[in-house]
C-alpha cells in the first residue's frame, strides 16, 4: 500500500507543476502515509484514490464549446428561485477533446449544490457576453466564436475566454 501511494503522487508529480492539484495531493499523501503507519489500510487506498482522480483531471484535455447546432439551446436567461429581481445568463457548453469526442465531465450545479456527470452545461456569463453571442447566432444561425474555454494538459483547471466565474447549472 505505501508503494501504491508514493508511485500515484509521484506520477501526478511528474504530470504537473500546477499548485492546485500538487498542494491536495500532499495533503492526501500525507494523509496517506498517517493512515498506513496506523494500519487503516482503506484511508490509505481513498487517498490513493484521490491522487490518481486529480492526476486523471491535469491529463485531460478540451476546448469548451457553445452548443451551436440546429434545434439546440445554445443560451438561456433564468430567474434565480432565491432572487426573483436578478437575472442570471448561460450559454450552453460541451466539452470537444482534440479528437473532436465529446467529454463528460462532473459538474457542480450552483443552484442545487449536486453534482452530475454530464456532455452539456449551462456557464453562468455576464449579460454583454450572453447578449453579443445571441446577436451572432440570430446573424446566420451560427456562432463563429464558439470557444469559450479550454482545460490544457498539465494543469487541474478551466481557463476561460469569456467573463464568467465559472458557475454552472445541469438542469434547465
Amino acid at each position: 500500500m505505501p508503494a501504491e501511494l508514493t508511485a500515484a503522487f509521484a506520477t501526478l508529480d511528474a504530470n504537473t507543476d500546477d499548485a492546485a492539484a500538487l498542494d491536495p495531493a500532499r495533503q492526501e499523501l500525507a494523509t496517506g502515509q498517517a493512515a498506513v503507519a496506523a494500519g487503516d489500510f482503506d484511508a490509505a487506498r481513498a487517498a490513493t484514490a484521490e491522487i490518481e482522480t486529480l492526476n486523471a483531471r491535469v491529463l485531460s484535455q478540451y476546448e469548451l464549446h457553445i452548443v451551436s447546432r440546429p434545434g439546440e439551446q445554445s443560451g438561456f436567461p433564468r430567474i434565480p428561485d432565491d432572487n426573483p429581481r436578478a437575472q442570471n445568463y448561460y450559454l450552453v457548453v460541451e466539452a470537444i477533446a482534440p479528437n473532436g469526442s465529446k467529454v463528460t465531465l462532473p459538474i457542480t450545479s450552483e443552484e442545487t449544490q449536486r453534482t452530475k456527470r454530464v456532455e452539456q452545461w449551462g456557464l453562468r456569463v455576464d449579460e454583454a457576453t450572453y447578449n453579443r453571442v445571441r446577436a451572432d447566432k440570430q446573424d446566420d444561425g451560427i456562432i463563429q466564436n464558439d470557444v469559450v474555454g479550454r482545460k490544457r494538459r498539465g494543469v487541474l483547471d478551466r481557463e476561460y475566454t469569456v467573463p464568467t466565474t465559472g458557475a454552472s447549472i445541469t438542469e434547465w
